[in-house]
């Protein structure tokens, strides 16, 4: 048994921490997870309460910035809330991203030439 297998401990509950805690992979899930997002599909992990759906999104987090992807989570119940409209909410959205991607985007001026773009589209049309 290797010395970092060691260290790891056993945690109930939470989100598990892939630097401190074991977690029990779910290999074939996970593989295929990881291949669609890597192929740039868009994935949901929809379960019920208390079955490690945020420590897999932790692990694949971290797989896939291991292959070298900019990963970014977002909680957009609980980070976003309920703005009072929806460009608010999906500029909030941006704004997110763009900064755990780390990227160098005027929201504001992007929000603006997508209007220009796409005269008469709805907020989450602009996204596309």
């Amino acid at each position: 048994m290797s010395e970092s297998f060691k260290e790891l401990k056993l945690q109930v509950g939470g989100t598990l921490d892939p630097k401190k805690h074991l977690y029990i992979s779910r290999k074939h899930e996970e593989d295929d997870l990881c291949r669609f997002l890597n192929e740039r599909e868009y994935c949901n992990v929809i379960a019920s309460r208390q079955v490690g759906k945020s420590s897999l999104v932790t692990f694949i987090m971290e797989r896939l910035e291991l292959a070298g992807n900019r990963v970014a989570y977002c909680d957009i119940s609980g980070e976003i809330g309920g703005p009072p409209n929806g460009e608010d909410w999906y500029q909030g959205l941006l704004r997110m991203l763009t900064l755990e991607c780390e990227l160098d985007i005027n929201i504001n001026e992007w929000w603006k030439d997508q209007t220009k773009d796409q005269s008469g589209s709805t907020a989450n049309q602009k996204l596309m």
